[in-house]
Parts: structure tokens; C-alpha cells; sequence
């Protein structure tokens, strides 16, 4: 009886094991694809807004309730050389309404930062975006230089576009 136990037991875990492998290898592939798609912004299937092509670009997924969000993009906000020297992209799912509150309370300076809405989740499902702030930076012939999952100091992006 007790080496029934033991099998039913080795079995339970070994099954646990087994799944949580496929679960991974599953998750990896699906970052694989998305990093290997968001390798060049020029293979984006939305339009973006028109931007300096001889100038760096930074793309900041946000929500505009994220506290996190909301101290990045204030610190980019706030970096007078990263401005001058980067086109920056701000793009949330949410509504224009919401976004243009956002733009309001934050005084958001759209001639030097762009705010894009994505109401379709199309820009969300290109670039992979699971969690907000979601950080890409590409160089000006569209390639990527990094991405980022969460908050991101503004004099690291400078001294990624510098």
C-alpha cells in the first residue's frame, strides 16, 4: 500500500514538473516571437505619428493611473536633454477623454512628446506589453536598442539614445 502512495505521489509531482516545463518553454517562445517582431520598429503594423526619422525613438507604454507611469513620465518630462535629443511616443489604451485629462493635470508638452492612443490594442499586442510602464528605445534607422518591463530612470534612456 505504501509503495501505491509513493508512485501515485512521484507521479503527482512528476506531472506537476511536466506541465510547469511546457508552461515555461511556452512562455519563452511567445517572448522569442516577440522580441524577434519588435526587433525593428519598421515592421509595425499600426501607423505611428509623424516623428524626426534622424532622431532616436522611445516608446512609453503607460496607464494613466500607474504611479509608476506616471513618475516615469514625469521624469522624462523633466529631462531637457533627453527631449532635444529623442522622438517620445506615450501610448495607453485608454480612451482620448481620459488622455486628454492626463495631458491637463501632467501638462504634457505634445509639440516634444507625442501621445498616442491605442484603442484597438494593436500597439499592446505588437510590442507584447503584459504589465505597465513598458519602455522600447530604438535607434534612428528603427532598430532596437532595449526594452524595458517597469519604471525606467530617465538618464538611462538618455544614455541609451546619446
Amino acid at each position: 500500500m505504501k509503495k501505491i502512495i509513493g508512485f501515485i505521489m512521484l507521479s503527482f509531482v512528476g506531472f506537476i514538473f511536466i506541465i510547469t516545463a511546457v508552461i515555461v518553454i511556452k512562455k519563452f517562445k511567445v517572448s522569442e516571437e516577440t522580441q524577434k517582431r519588435i526587433s525593428n520598429l519598421r515592421a509595425a503594423t499600426f501607423e505611428l505619428p509623424l516623428i524626426n526619422k534622424d532622431l532616436p525613438t522611445i516608446i512609453n507604454y503607460f496607464n494613466t493611473t500607474c504611479m509608476y507611469c506616471q513618475e516615469e513620465i514625469s521624469d522624462i518630462q523633466a529631462h531637457s536633454s533627453l527631449i532635444k535629443k529623442a522622438n517620445i511616443l506615450l501610448i495607453s489604451n485608454e480612451s482620448i477623454r481620459i488622455l486628454d485629462e492626463f495631458q491637463t493635470n501632467f501638462k504634457l508638452d505634445t509639440t516634444t512628446l507625442f501621445l498616442v492612443t491605442d484603442n484597438e490594442d494593436s500597439i499592446k499586442s505588437f510590442f507584447g506589453v503584459s504589465e505597465v510602464p513598458a519602455t522600447f528605445i530604438y535607434r534612428s534607422d528603427s532598430s532596437l536598442i532595449k526594452s524595458f518591463k517597469g519604471k525606467v530612470d530617465a538618464n538611462v534612456l538618455y544614455e541609451l539614445v546619446n
